[in-house]
């Protein structure tokens, strides 16, 4: 026989359960982990929607229904004659319109860039200085289409968006511009 024997809890109640530690290691992390992730993607969606509100729209628009803030920008920056209306627009600056803003009146074609000429980022071109429009039209999503103007003395170049085909009504409706100012 052995040397033990059984003898029942003498209140005949199960013996008290070894009392936990709390929550293991790996679970801490786990949850850290996971809380971390949510504010990364609140933080970020946060972001986005901020940079979606100050940069500038993707596509070409026409003059009417531009964002004030960019009419704005183009007054405090004086490039408007008294009585210009602006027909079309485009920027395909990143942050601000003032990186790089293209659109033409019914007095004249604006090109600004800060990225070509910090300088003298202004050309105006009027109707009569041109000799011929041309466009080479993208229909990527990343790739702008390209406006040609040809003068006597150059060929300058501006991108319009080709969202929306955008481009192809900006081109159109500046030949048409063109060819009721250009005498």
């Amino acid at each position: 026989m052995t040397q033990y024997t059984y003898q029942p809890n003498p209140l005949g109640t199960p013996p008290e359960p070894t009392p936990r530690r709390g929550m293991p290691l790996w679970a801490k992390i786990l949850i850290g982990f996971g809380v971390m992730t949510v504010i990364l993607i609140i933080l970020a969606c946060a972001g986005l929607m901020w940079f979606g509100k100050v940069s500038p729209d993707l596509m070409a628009v026409p003059g009417s229904q531009m964002r004030s803030q960019d009419k704005q920008t183009i007054r405090d920056l004086h490039l408007l004659n008294p009585g210009e209306e602006i027909k079309f627009f485009y920027s395909d600056g990143v942050f601000a319109v003032e990186e790089g803003m293209y659109f033409f009146t019914n007095e004249r074609i604006i090109v600004y860039s800060e990225e070509t000429d910090p300088a003298q980022p202004l050309t105006a071109i009027s109707y009569r200085e041109i000799l011929d429009l041309s466009a080479e039209f993208n229909d990527g999503f990343f790739d702008d289409s390209i406006i040609w103007i040809e003068t006597e003395d150059d060929m300058i170049p501006f991108p319009v968006s080709s969202e929306g085909g955008a481009d192809k009504r900006f081109f159109k409706m500046l030949e048409d511009t063109w060819e009721v100012n250009r005498n």
